[in-house]
């Protein structure tokens, strides 16, 4: 009997694979095709070759999937389970003593694992696609080739070795070919030991970064120290003993979707630092792990609507019903995380709200569902 329940396992999972697969493919290559349809203005009016359009379709792919996955999750449910019963299979299997947890649990072992692999396909696969992507769009498609200069104010930035910056004007130019360069105006860089306590101060009219050091101008050096008083020295040009480089002030410019989950949680820790508003960040960070469980949430919530099926236009009509609650469940997510970014909501509750709301409906469905 064990033997027979084990290859029942393997032909649900492979089934339900092929399912998910199968739906996810379809509703990526709509999403796509409607997308190319919106952007065929922008295509033409920049003379953009087939090639370059292909590549742009080929690196928004995983974001696709990453976003749609979870559909094609509930409706393989819906299609796999609603076979089932339209067949007679699960009563067969219930007559033989199998519980209908039982014939649920291989397709949640599969949502458990999904967990893992949405966590690593969005981190190793989705955000490198995503920043090809950008770089397809400057340079192919825009033709904003050379230097790309950036210029930020006002910048606050938790450095290495206990320093803190405080930039009025900060210039990065990125070239194509070459070292990445950039340029610190009306900065104060100030040296922290690591109780806290202040040690130095270092005013600056400029400085610039060539030949892998920061060269200042003008620059004014205080001391601080306990037992004397403060010492000053004054500076025409100075190199500054500083190991911060031009990426490390322009990195986190980069959208907080395109950070990985590490650079992101290092991106959190400087705004905190500097004492600015991190809600927007910290929305982010905290979806990106709540993201992971939807698709096990949605697979709790439409097995057992699944199993009530009874005919084909059941099947049909539970199709329609999963995309339904996907719909409502990413709206929820979009209102949640607004609210979040805004400060109305805790950022953690915004995007852990609707997995909840969303995670008691499915287990009320699920422990209602008759043996």
């Amino acid at each position: 009997m064990k033997d027979k329940i084990k290859i029942f396992d393997r032909l649900l999972i492979s089934d339900f694979i092929k399912f998910a697969i199968l739906a996810v493919m379809c509703v990526v290559t709509i999403y796509l095709l409607i997308d190319l349809f919106e952007e065929l203005d922008y295509f033409i009016s920049r003379h953009t070759s087939v090639l370059v359009v292909f590549l742009y379709y080929l690196y928004s792919m995983p974001s696709a999937i990453s976003l749609f996955l979870p559909v094609g999750v509930i409706l393989s449910c819906f299609l796999n389970y609603g076979l089932m019963m339209r067949e007679r299979s699960i009563y067969v299997c219930q007559s033989a003593g199998i519980s209908i947890y039982r014939l649920f649990l291989p397709v949640i072992v599969i949502g458990v694992s999904l967990i893992v692999i949405q966590f690593l396909f969005y981190e190793f696969v989705t955000i490198p696609a995503n920043r090809k992507l950008e770089e397809l769009r400057r340079v192919k498609i825009e033709k904003r080739y050379g230097s790309i200069a950036t210029k930020r104010y006002n910048l606050y930035l938790r450095g290495k070795e206990q320093r803190v910056y405080f930039i009025y004007e900060y210039e990065s130019v990125n070239p194509t070919i070459g070292e990445r360069t950039g340029v610190m105006r009306n900065f104060i860089i100030v040296e922290l030991s690591n109780t806290g306590q202040l040690l130095k101060r270092i005013d600056g009219k400029e400085a610039t970064f060539s030949n892998r050091h920061w060269l200042a101008k003008n620059v004014s050096v205080r001391y601080f120290k306990a037992d004397t008083l403060e010492s000053y020295q004054h500076f025409d040009t100075l190199t500054l003993a500083i190991k911060e480089k031009p990426g490390d002030f322009t990195d986190e410019t980069r959208p907080i979707e395109q950070l990985f989950i590490w650079e992101l949680n290092g991106y959190l820790k400087q705004l905190k630092f500097a004492g600015v508003n991190t809600a927007k960040a910290e929305v982010e960070f905290h979806y990106r792990i709540a993201s992971l469980f939807i698709s096990i949430i949605l697979i709790l919530l439409s097995l057992p609507l699944a199993v009530r099926l009874r005919h084909g236009g059941g099947i049909m009509f539970g199709l329609g019903l999963g995309l339904l609650f996907s719909f409502i469940y990413w709206g929820l997510i979009q209102i949640a995380k607004a609210f979040g970014q805004v400060s109305l909501v805790a950022p953690f509750w915004s995007a852990w709200i609707p997995n909840i709301v969303f995670l008691i409906i499915g287990l009320y469905l699920f422990y209602s569902v008759k043996q």
